[in-house]
C-alpha cells in the first residue's frame, strides 16, 4: 500500500495528466460529502501538473423524485430517503459517467465514491464503503449508524454491486490505513491497488501560542463538540454521552461548559440545561474561533470512519477524544494529545477523560507544539499532490 508523505505539489515532469473527476454534486456543491469534494476539486485545479474536467454525474429531476418517494420511510420522527445509496441511482450514475466519459479527451478518472467501471484508468476516493456495512452488519446484527433508515434489501444490493465493480478500477485511494486493511483483506482488489492519501482541512486552523498552554484553573473550562447535523448528534456522534459527560463533571463541582457547534437544536427529551450552548449554522471561521476558545475537542463517536474534525482540533493545538475505533487511533495519541474511549465505552469512562484532559498544561503544551506539522501536512494540496503522483504512476505504466 502507498501511503502519503509528500509535503509539497511536484514539478510538472511533462505533459498535464488529463484528469475526469466524477461527482454525484448537492444542490449546492461545497456541502457535498462534508466538503471534501469541493475542498479537493480546488486543490486539483490549483496542481501544475493536471488538467481537471468535471464529469457531472446526474439522472432526470423526474426521476430523481420518484425514487425520493420511492425510498422515503418514518425515521426518528421525520421523513427519510436513502434514494442516493438505491441500485437505480447507481445505475444512472454510471450511465451518465459513461456519456460523459465518451465525450471528453481524458488520461484517467477519480471518482468520489464508487460509481462503476469506466474505459480508461480509474481511481476511487473514499473513507468508507458499502463493504463494511456488509461486515459491520454480521459483527453487530445491526447497519451502522447513519444507514439503519435505509431499507435492508436496497443496502444488501448496492453491496452486491461494489462486489462486483471494486475490482475493476485500477486502483482506491482512502483517507485511512484502517479502510486499506479492511479493503485489502476482501481479496476484491489487490493490495498494490490501494492507496492511502489522508485529507486535508477544511477548516484553516490558528494554531494557539505556546505560552497558552499555561492553564488558568478557576476559570470556567469549555468542551467542544462540532457536529452540523442534528439527527446525527447521537446515533453516530454519540453526542449524548458528551452532554451525560459534561453534566456529571458540571455537578460534581467542575467550571464546565459544553459547547456544540453546528446545529439549532438538539434530539433531547429534556430542555437544555444553562451549562450548554448551542452555536447554530456556524462558520468555517466561527468552527476556528470556538476551537481556539476550547480546552478539549470531545467527539467519542460510535460511527465516524475518518473525523475530520479531530484533526483540525490537533491542527489549532486542541487536545481531543475520541473513541477507539475506525480510524480515529490513526491521529489520537492515547495520554498524548488526547484519549479514546473504549470501543464499549460508558458515561463514567468518558467523564474521567474529560477531567483528565481539563488543566492538564503538559498534554496542552505537547498538542500545541505538534500542531504546526499537524496543519502543515493535512491540506487538499498535500492529498491532490499525492493523487497526482498515484495517477500518474498508473498512466505512465
Amino acid at each position: 500500500m502507498f501511503v502519503s508523505m509528500s509535503p509539497t505539489a511536484a514539478a510538472n515532469p511533462g505533459s498535464p495528466l488529463r484528469v475526469g473527476y466524477a461527482v454525484a454534486w448537492n444542490r449546492d456543491p461545497r456541502t457535498t460529502w462534508s466538503h471534501t469534494p469541493w475542498s479537493l476539486r480546488q486543490a486539483l485545479l490549483r496542481h501544475a501538473a493536471l488538467n481537471l474536467t468535471d464529469i457531472h454525474l446526474s439522472m432526470p429531476s423526474w426521476r430523481k423524485l420518484a425514487l425520493k418517494a420511492w425510498h422515503i420511510t418514518r425515521y426518528q420522527g421525520r421523513w427519510m430517503s436513502g434514494w442516493g445509496h438505491s441500485p437505480v441511482a447507481y445505475r444512472d450514475h454510471h450511465a451518465s459517467l459513461l456519456r460523459s466519459v465518451a465525450n471528453a479527451d481524458l488520461d484517467v478518472l477519480l471518482e468520489i465514491g464508487d460509481w462503476g467501471d469506466a474505459p480508461l484508468p480509474s481511481f476511487v476516493y473514499q473513507d468508507y464503503s458499502y463493504l463494511h456495512l456488509e461486515h459491520d452488519h454480521a459483527r453487530n446484527g445491526y447497519w451502522t449508524p447513519q444507514y439503519d433508515y435505509h431499507s435492508e434489501r436496497m443496502l444488501r444490493k448496492r453491496i452486491d454491486i461494489q462486489r462486483r465493480t471494486i475490482g475493476t478500477h485500477r486502483g482506491i485511494m482512502t483517507m485511512s490505513a484502517w479502510d486499506a486493511r479492511f479493503m485489502a483483506a476482501s481479496g476484491l482488489i489487490d493490495p498494490d491497488r490501494i492507496h492511502v492519501v489522508p485529507p486535508g482541512m477544511n477548516v484553516d486552523p490558528m494554531p494557539l501560542d505556546p505560552a497558552d498552554a499555561d492553564i488558568d484553573l478557576s476559570k470556567e473550562f469549555r468542551v467542544v463538540f462540532v457536529g452540523r447535523d442534528p439527527w446525527r448528534f447521537i446515533k453516530p456522534k454519540a453526542g449524548d454521552m458528551v452532554v451525560e459527560a459534561v453534566r456529571k463533571l458540571h455537578n460534581g463541582g467542575r467550571r464546565i461548559r459544553l459547547v456544540i457547534v453546528g446545529p439549532a437544536w438538539l434530539p433531547m427529551p429534556d430542555p437544555l440545561p444553562p451549562w450548554l450552548t448551542l452555536v447554530p449554522d456556524a462558520s468555517f471561521d466561527q468552527v476556528r474561533e470556538e476551537l481556539r476558545q476550547a480546552d478539549v475537542f470531545c467527539m467519542p463517536s460510535r460511527f465516524e470512519a475518518f473525523g475530520m474534525a479531530f484533526i483540525e482540533a490537533l491542527g489549532a493545538g486542541i487536545p481531543v477524544i475520541g473513541r477507539n475505533a475506525y480510524a480515529m487511533p490513526e491521529f489520537i495519541k492515547h495520554g498524548d494529545n488526547g484519549y479514546m474511549l473504549s470501543e464499549d465505552g460508558t458515561i463514567d469512562e468518558l467523564a474521567s477523560l474529560i477531567d483528565a484532559t481539563l488543566g492538564n498544561s503538559a498534554m496542552r503544551a505537547r498538542v500545541i507544539a505538534q500542531a504546526r506539522a499537524i496543519a502543515e501536512y493535512y491540506t487538499w494540496d498535500r492529498a491532490a499532490n499525492d493523487m497526482y503522483r498515484i495517477m500518474r504512476k498508473a498512466v505512465d505504466a
